[in-house]
């Protein structure tokens, strides 16, 4: 049941801006040549922000839970996150092993 949901919440995450790429760092050439170049970090967000959301795993990618730029650009992006990460309760203790 979670794959299924998982790959259709990367699709809409990833339609709205959400990087998902599988490259490690990309270049960056910068407007003032004086200030040198850089790198981005990008990797497979989406996929992994994905699962995230769906389950109880923890922190993001880029180590800011859903607040970096890249993660969650939009803000229906940000809404797709929130009803993901409401969408599955909890799972509750079974009999077997409360006792």
């Amino acid at each position: 049941m979670l794959l299924p949901l998982s790959l259709v919440l990367s699709l809409g995450l990833v339609s709205q801006g959400v990087v998902q790429d599988f490259r490690a760092l990309v270049a960056v050439i910068p407007w003032r040549p004086a200030s040198g170049g850089g790198r981005i970090a990008v990797g497979p967000v989406a996929a992994q922000e994905a699962i995230k959301q769906l389950g109880t795993n923890g922190g993001g990618f880029f180590n800011a839970n859903s607040a970096h730029p890249f993660e969650n650009p939009t803000p229906v992006s940000n809404f797709i996150e929130s009803l993901a990460s409401s969408s599955c309760p909890p799972r509750r203790a079974s009999a077997s092993a409360s006792s």
